[in-house]
């Protein structure tokens, strides 16, 4: 049987960069607001935040893997931020966007509350590709902090 070796990526092996993002998936804090993470979070969304960041583990395993949080947990902030801030109305569609994404992924009738829901336009859609990346930065600062 013919071993293969492990390609090297920026001095790392394939085996550690998946290692760490595993270690992410089941030890990233959940960052509720800046300075508080894992305070308050319904035990549902605690589930489908773990199932979600193992979704996009799996998706994209053979791919460049993109360094975002996932939407619950983008959704779980906003919500957040919005009882100190009122939204504005963009931020207002992607809080209903991602309310719907949730809704459907736990499988929860919505409609009769919020009737149709259109996609999202491309500024919302970059604010929330930027507030998930912060997200996951932010996930990746405590774990480094945890690690020294």
């Amino acid at each position: 049987m013919q071993q293969q070796k492990l390609k090297l990526i920026n001095g790392k092996n394939e085996f550690e960069r998946h290692a760490r993002r595993l270690v992410h998936c089941i030890f990233a804090p959940i960052i509720v607001l800046p300075q508080y993470v894992d305070d308050g979070v319904p035990e549902g969304m605690r589930t489908q935040i773990i199932i979600e960041r193992f979704l996009h583990l799996g998706s994209d395993f053979h791919k460049e893997f993109v360094e975002e949080g996932t939407n619950t947990e983008a959704l779980l902030y906003v919500s957040k931020v919005s009882l100190m801030h009122p939204l504005d109305n963009d931020w207002y569609n992607i809080f209903v966007h991602l309310f719907k994404k949730y809704c459907d992924a736990v499988k929860v009738d919505y409609s009769f509350q919020l009737g149709e829901i259109g996609e999202l336009d491309p500024v919302e859609q970059w604010e929330l590709t930027k507030l998930k990346r912060w997200i996951f930065k932010v996930q990746k600062e405590h774990l480094k902090r945890k690690e020294n």
